[in-house]
């Protein structure tokens, strides 16, 4: 490479959207050195000032998992708002992104075109490119949308724009590119000319035994937010030439995840399906189960070991019992030895075993501070903490918890993996304040599902992210492998969430072990409320008054699941996250391992309690 292809300085990239992927370009020109495209995009990735030398500072090694992401984040910024770091993907995913460690710290939405570069609409004509109506901006233009969401330069007034169907407006030099290579708004994703947002096409999930054809046609695109009426009978197209190995280069085993498009018919949610061969089936907790089945024990001797007081030992080691899901430590367990393979090593560490426990012992701390929070009587079919020893000793307890889990990270000596974990719990207070946050002030819907994806990610998707991450950090990998892991936890930690959501209004108390409509009934408007409001607009006003007047719940319920498409569209999006989340986890070598995290995906997607 030339002299000239040279970055300007650490903490800037530059990201090609023909190639859809970070590059160093020819500065000399600003082309990219791959395609010689000139529509790249220069990125900033701010660091913190505040934190200085500290372990909790940026590394310099550029895909830590505080700055992952391409910068289709860009694109679709004015539905966050923010200014953050991005780098590329190891899989070249053009709809995964992150934030940076400023203001919404890491958090990690996959929003409405998942699997872009598999295929999608058609780019438009160049007749249809100049039909698009140019106009000049205005000052109530300029106070709807102050920048261009692509360069994200502010508009001027009297400057000529291209507006799209959808009334978004761009610099016609920066759409124009975009719609050569696509047919849908970059921000909403509606389809030009139809108005509609792309297809919510439900994800069958399953593994070839054959090796696929390179070359041939993609599958059709999923958008994990759209209404279009989906075809009778969905013709099924050769699958898309695997992703190659983020470490080696090669392509990965034959069993490459297809993504098939299926029926479901209207406010039928059935779960989608991992297709796994007979013979390779495997149960994902019998592979940890020697791990798992001390799991408890071992946590309930940290706690033991450090405490003295009786009362205090056994309400610290209430939740320990055993009897729980331990979803998190099964998925860090599993992780762990699937990376391990893939690196040569087939034996499970002690530090890692220990973020397993690191991960349940702060998932666990969590649950009693939310508890406390939302003022709950029962968890997991028991009674709380805090219903049976009062809210101020609950609230210790957690923190005795937390305090104990400290130590024993302490004990793993490392200081990225401390850096990582402690992320967790800033990423757990900020996604508690986001909740407490009324999305009704947000001022549109996009700016509402962003916060509640953004909450996600800290509620949920960071304690099954970061962990994946830590483990990867103690096996050694590559710097793009550990991204790699960081983003198949985050994938599935959303899908795990968006579940969570759904099951709020499809099962009973007696299937969830808690309250069901507890979300409602405790004014929290999570996505399929979001997703319903679009179509009845009566919900905004009982979000505004978190559902706080008679019948409000009753009604808010009917409207969701018996008046719109919300549940289908909600269980599509966590379908499309389950789906990244394989695509993730087949850049590693095929193990039993990685089968049994296959399988995961599936229990997660699938589950009813």
């Amino acid at each position: 490479m030339s002299d000239s292809s040279a970055s300007e300085s650490p903490n800037v990239t530059y990201y090609c959207h023909a190639c859809e992927r970070n590059i160093t370009p020819n500065l000399s020109d600003y082309t990219c050195p791959r395609c010689n495209s000139g529509f790249i995009e220069r990125i900033e990735r701010p660091t913190n000032p505040f934190l200085g030398t500290s372990i909790f500072e940026l590394s310099e090694e550029p895909s830590t998992a505080d700055n992952v992401g391409p910068s289709v984040m860009r694109i679709i910024q004015d539905m966050v708002a923010m200014e953050h770091a991005l780098f590329n993907m190891p899989s070249g995913t053009f709809g995964d992104y992150a934030f940076g460690p400023q203001g919404l710290d890491n958090v990690i939405t996959q929003l409405l075109n998942q699997l872009e570069g598999q295929g999608g609409t058609p780019p438009l004509t160049p007749d249809q490119i100049q039909a698009l109506p140019q106009l000049k901006v205005t000052a109530e233009m300029r106070e709807k949308s102050p920048q261009c969401s692509v360069c994200m330069e502010d508009f001027q007034t009297e400057e000529i724009v291209r507006k799209l169907t959808c009334d978004h407006f761009f610099h016609d030099t920066c759409i124009v590119p975009w719609l050569e290579r696509h047919a849908t708004c970059p921000v909403c994703r509606k389809e030009l000319g139809s108005g509609q947002p792309r297809n919510p096409q439900r994800l069958l999930i399953r593994t070839r035994s054959e090796e696929p054809t390179h070359g041939s046609a993609p599958p059709p695109p999923i958008d994990p937010v759209g209404s279009r009426p989906q075809p009778t009978q969905p013709q099924q197209p050769p699958p898309p030439p695997p992703p190659p190995n983020a470490a080696t280069g090669e392509a990965p085993s034959p069993r490459t995840p297809e993504i098939v498009p299926g029926k479901r018919a209207h406010s039928t949610v059935t779960g989608p399906e991992l297709i796994l061969n007979k013979a390779s089936a495997v149960s994902p907790q019998k592979l940890v189960e020697s791990d798992l089945s001390c799991l408890a024990d071992a946590i309930k001797g940290e706690i033991l070991e450090h405490l003295e007081a009786d009362e205090v030992k056994a309400l610290s080691t209430y939740h320990f019992d055993g009897k729980g899901k331990a979803i998190r430590p099964l998925i860090v367990l599993l992780t762990a030895r699937c990376i391990n393979h893939h690196m040569g090593n087939e034996e499970l560490s002690q530090h890692q075993r220990y973020v397993a426990m690191i991960a349940e012992m702060i998932h666990t701390a969590s649950l009693i501070h939310d508890d406390v929070i939302d003022e709950s009587d029962i968890r997991r079919g028991r009674p709380t903490l805090s219903s049976l020893c009062g809210q101020k000793k609950a609230i210790l307890i957690g923190d005795c918890v937390l305090a104990i889990s400290s130590l024993l990270l302490a004990r793993i000596g490392h200081a990225d993996v401390y850096r990582i974990i402690s992320q967790i719990l800033t990423d757990l207070v900020q996604g508690e304040f986001m909740q407490m946050e009324n999305p009704a002030k947000r001022v549109t819907q996009s700016d509402r599902f962003a916060h509640y994806l953004e909450k996600s990610f800290k509620k949920t998707a960071s304690l099954m992210a970061r962990p994946c991450e830590a483990v990867g950090v103690l096996a050694r990998l590559p710097p793009k492998l550990q991204e790699t892991v960081f983003l198949f936890g985050r994938n599935l930690g959303m899908a795990f969430q968006l579940v969570d959501d759904l099951l709020d209004f499809e099962c009973d108390s007696q299937q969830l072990g808690k309250p069901a409509m507890n979300d409602l009934r405790s004014g929290i408007a999570t996505g399929p409320v979001l997703l319903a409001a679009e179509s009845h607009p009566e919900l905004y006003e009982m979000i505004g008054r978190r559902f706080n007047r008679d019948g409000d719940v009753e009604k808010a319920y009917h409207l969701v699941v018996d008046e719109s498409d919300a549940i289908l569209r909600a269980r599509n999006l966590a379908e499309s996250y389950g789906a990244s989340a394989l695509r993730y986890l087949h850049l590693f070598k095929d193990s039993e391992y990685r089968r049994g995290l296959e399988a995961v995906i599936d229990q997660i997607l699938t589950r009813r309690k």
